[in-house]
């Protein structure tokens, strides 16, 4: 038998129902692989934050982009600019994150000082830049 997929019968994916679906995972965790959800995101507890109007559609493509290198240096810079976490110390629990075993070969770089308080960053850098050389991002 063969399925035809057809994206106008897709349902598409709203605050509201991301809220419920969490909800839901959280009372039934087995049914994770249904909504493709598997909880609360860690960095919802950011003011303003919400992973479907916060996060593009196409993350691959935005990744590759150069969107999440800026946003992650943004964030980076604004934890330290509120001081929720000095320099030294976000930069600490960057740089001495236990890498698993299958990540080991793509460690980015330690971060410095002026990646986070300076202007240059590594958000700067252009997608062609980001494909060849990832480990710079």
């Amino acid at each position: 038998m063969k399925n035809v997929y057809d994206d106008r019968r897709m349902l598409i994916r709203t605050r509201e129902s991301h809220d419920i679906q969490v909800q839901h995972i959280r009372k039934c965790p087995q049914d994770h692989a249904m909504y493709g959800v598997k909880g609360t995101s860690v960095i919802s507890v950011l003011p303003s934050f919400h992973p479907i109007t916060s996060l593009p559609p196409d993350l691959m493509h935005d990744i590759l982009e150069g969107v999440m290198p800026k946003l992650t240096a943004s964030l980076l810079k604004n934890i330290v600019s509120v001081r929720l976490l000095s320099n030294a110390a976000l930069r600490q629990r960057i740089n001495s994150f236990q890498y698993g075993i299958n990540d080991r070969r793509n460690r980015s770089p330690p971060l410095k000082e002026k990646d986070v308080s300076e202007e240059r960053s590594p958000a700067r850098l252009g997608a062609l830049e980001v494909i060849s050389n990832p480990t710079q991002v």
